[in-house]
């Protein structure tokens, strides 16, 4: 058996409760939590997971609510990425049929999330309870 899908979303949440004061006094707080285009299609590696990165978006959503004003809290939801796991897992003929579809057709760089990440942090004062695709136009 592999990991336990239910840390998806608990570690996440524990984190988030025990960092909930110290957030609470900075201005402008945020907090992005990293799921996964699973948890918004219905495609991934299992069940499981998708049901997991689904329930850390529901979450996201409903802490949005019970923050704010004083915390915004987003998340980011990547599509493939391009890393030594997937291309330990497939060909590049593999990969290049996997984002062929795709509006951008190419797989996430690491650092793709990380300017996702970074804009709901510091660049998007207004924004709360979203989930940002990270994905090449994948989940339009």
């Amino acid at each position: 058996m592999g990991q336990d899908p239910r840390r998806q979303y608990k570690g996440p949440f524990f984190v988030i409760r025990a960092c909930t004061r110290l957030l609470q006094r900075q201005p402008h707080a945020s907090i992005v939590n990293v799921a996964s285009v699973a948890g918004v299609l219905d495609a991934g590696s299992c069940i499981a997971y998708c049901a997991s990165k689904g329930a850390l978006n529901t979450m996201t959503k409903s802490l949005a609510l019970a923050l704010a004003p004083e915390i915004r809290v987003n998340a980011v939801c990547p599509g493939p990425i391009d890393s030594d796991w997937l291309r330990r897992g497939m060909t590049e003929q593999q990969i290049e049929d996997r984002v062929a579809s795709f509006p951008i057709p190419r797989l996430a760089q690491p650092d793709d999330v990380v300017d996702a990440i970074h804009y709901l942090t510091v660049g998007a004062s207004l924004t709360t309870g979203q989930i940002m695709a990270v994905d090449g136009g994948r989940t339009m």
